[in-house]
């Protein structure tokens, strides 16, 4: 068992095997519990430049005190989606981070209360792999398509949740509704 934390990478980090581990006894004789692969990891202290960094169990793990695990339901909630949520909304942490320390900190009940449009199981998935696919099949018109390098961004701005939904056949390449 490996012991894992929220690690700096561009955005978010999944967690990979350490040197380190728990021990089977240190499990069975402290507090430390063992999290399942999947699971999503959000540091709740060392100030602002911290607080709401986020991370990716790869591997079963236990943490501190400093994260909070969050263990999405694969069927409702695909952890890759929430992951890159959580690293959109990264301010949000810090604008409830309170303390009277001089290092603010979130608190388990902050992530509990965190808001999380929720579109289907599907569509999370989509949006989880096109943030993450490193190729991805172009073609034109249907005709000899190739794999190539990812190199798309997605920015969404809207006041509805889910402004764009996404087909199997959509060609879309931008989308605009400015007022």
């Amino acid at each position: 068992m490996n012991p894992s934390g929220a690690k700096d990478a561009p955005g978010a980090a999944a967690t990979q095997r350490r040197k380190q581990a728990v021990t089977e006894a240190a499990l069975q004789e402290t507090s430390l519990r063992l999290f399942p692969a999947g699971s999503v990891l959000v540091a709740m202290y060392g100030g602002l430049r911290q607080i709401g960094r986020t991370g990716l169990l790869r591997i079963p793990a236990a943490v501190n005190q400093a994260i909070t695990v969050i263990r999405p339901d694969s069927a409702d909630l695909w952890p890759d989606f929430l992951l890159f949520y959580l690293n959109h909304r990264v301010g949000y942490w810090q604008s409830v981070a309170s303390s009277s320390r001089k290092d603010p900190n979130i608190t388990g009940a902050d992530v509990r209360a965190f808001k999380l449009p929720l579109p289907s199981i599907e569509e999370q998935q989509q949006i989880a792999s096109a943030l993450t696919d490193a190729d991805t099949l172009m073609e034109e018109k249907g005709i000899n398509a190739m794999k190539v390098k990812n190199f798309s961004r997605l920015i969404i701005a809207s006041n509805t949740p889910w402004p764009i939904s996404r087909g199997e056949n959509d060609r879309r390449i931008v989308t605009l509704d400015i007022n």
